[in-house]
């Protein structure tokens, strides 16, 4: 029926049935919500990019241009820019491809610790620094990774010297599976009763690659570090932990291995300019 016809319907008298009825439809309403389209189908729908796609890359490093068996002793020669004062750096390979070539230091002499260290361009911003560290327990002497202001803060096979500055440390004591962060005392023979305490320590870690993440906040002088197994199924250390008072920017990496045929080891660094949602992270003080 169009709008405004009536309907009459007839009834016999003493019947019940209606008549008259008139239909009055209404004017059909305006939409006034556009109709959805049929979203586009894709393919291979791509997942949202993480941060790392936004970061500035500052410095980044993983060996695979250069040569296993490549290496350097003493200051007159270097793997890479990597130099070793009185031990060894090394190019080696590992079987697992997330690492594939690494870097190595190791001693010439047994039960003596040394070291191996790379300058890089003065970083200055806050930061995100990535790598992949191995270390090895030694019953005498410290395996360790240190980020310092410069290449004169370390003490050449012993670690950074007691008032250098540091963007972050991670050293293991002789004889423990579990690595100090951040202390202020930095040696080659230390146990764990000799770092300044009270000491702040990760879980116990495999003698085995793992993968440490550093956000630094030069803002304020603080370090939020991350330390997992490689494949990051296993938290062995998340906290957040000061620089040292006064340091503004780093230039030099670091590390140290316990004794011969004991290396310490490094791949895949990479150092990134800081986001500010990387530097937003929350913690809260434990009530007693």
């Amino acid at each position: 029926m169009k709008a405004g016809e009536t309907m009459y319907l007839g009834y016999r008298k003493g019947t019940s049935y209606l008549q008259n009825i008139t239909f009055t439809p209404t004017e059909t309403p305006e939409e006034t919500v556009t109709p959805t389209e049929n979203p586009i189908q894709t393919s291979n729908p791509q997942s949202t990019p993480k941060a790392d796609a936004e970061r500035e890359v500052l410095y980044e490093e993983d060996f695979e241009n250069c040569t296993v068996g490549d290496k350097a002793s003493g200051n007159s020669t270097s793997v890479d820019g990597w130099k070793s004062p009185a031990g060894t750096a090394e190019l080696k390979s590992d079987s697992n491809q997330t690492i594939n070539k690494y870097l190595a230091v190791t001693s010439a002499k047994s039960g003596t610790a040394r070291s191996t260290y790379k300058g890089i361009t003065e970083i200055n911003d806050n930061f995100v620094l990535e790598a992949d560290i191995k270390t090895t327990n030694y019953k005498t002497n410290v395996s360790n990774f240190e980020v310092l202001e410069k290449t004169d803060s370390l003490y050449m096979n012993h670690g950074c010297y007691s008032n250098a500055k540091y963007a972050f440390k991670m050293n293991r004591p002789s004889d423990l599976n579990k690595f100090v962060i951040n202390n202020s005392v930095s040696d080659s023979g230390l146990s764990l009763g000799r770092y300044a305490q009270p000491t702040v320590l990760t879980k116990e870690i495999p003698d085995d690659w793992i993968h440490v993440k550093v956000i630094g906040d030069f803002t304020n002088k603080t370090a939020t570090a991350y330390i997992t197994s490689l494949d990051g199924n296993t938290v062995y250390y998340h906290g957040r932990i000061n620089m040292s008072e006064d340091i503004t920017s780093f230039s030099c990496l670091a590390l140290l291995a316990p004794s011969s045929g004991v290396d310490t080891c490094i791949d895949n660094i990479k150092i990134s300019k800081a986001l500010d949602s990387d530097l937003s992270e929350v913690f809260h003080t434990v009530k007693k």
